[in-house]
This record gives structure tokens, C-alpha cells and sequence, in this order.
């Protein structure tokens, strides 16, 4: 039983270390959105953006990452970022985002289907 129970517990550390971690990168999105928030003239609901609040992928291992979150209580805000040299900065291409939509996420944070 012991033996079972080791095996079961290596089994899940193993797939906890394999599966990518997007934290740093997502959370400079998140950050960067919180300063578009502050900008002058933006309506919106909320001051500032948490990260549970956001639907969030990851796609090409990192090189876009999509946030959608409710800006106001009958608008959805949805932002595509794109890494570059000086981190990530927003891609407006909604060809990209189209062929985005019909890839699977590399990983997928607060989506229904994750």
C-alpha cells in the first residue's frame, strides 16, 4: 500500500513539473493592462484588474497570451499581447486573433472549458 501510494504521489509531482508555468509573463500582462486603465477617458467599472477577474491563454509556448476580462458590467475588454524583445506589448491584428481562436492554448487560466 505504501509502495501505491509513493508511485501515486511521483506520478503527480512529475505532471505538476511538466506543465508550463506562465506566471511572470502574465503577470506583466496583467500589469500592463492596469496602466491602460488609468489612462484618461477609459470607461470603465473598475480600478484595477485582478488576475482571477481575467480569462487568460497562453498560446505558442508564450509568444501571445489573450486577456479578456469585463471592463464594465455590459462590456468585455479583450487584448492580445505578443512577446518581444522588450517584453510584451499589445498586436491589434485581428487576422492573428482569428487564427488564435482556432488553435488550442498552450495553457488557459478562469476559461470555462480549462
Amino acid at each position: 500500500m505504501k509502495k501505491w501510494l509513493v508511485l501515486v504521489l511521483l506520478g503527480a509531482l512529475a505532471l505538476g513539473a511538466c506543465s508550463p508555468s506562465y506566471d511572470q509573463e502574465i503577470e506583466e500582462v496583467i500589469e500592463k493592462e492596469n496602466k491602460s486603465l488609468q489612462e484618461p477617458g477609459v470607461k470603465k467599472d473598475i480600478e484595477t484588474l485582478e488576475r482571477e477577474d481575467a480569462q487568460i491563454a497562453v498560446y505558442e509556448d508564450g509568444k501571445y497570451i489573450k486577456i479578456a476580462y469585463m471592463i464594465r458590467s455590459d462590456h468585455e475588454a479583450d487584448s492580445l499581447y505578443e512577446s518581444s524583445d522588450n517584453g510584451y506589448e499589445i498586436n491589434a491584428s485581428n487576422d492573428l486573433k482569428k487564427q488564435l481562436n482556432s488553435m488550442e492554448p498552450d495553457y488557459t487560466e478562469n476559461m470555462e472549458d480549462s
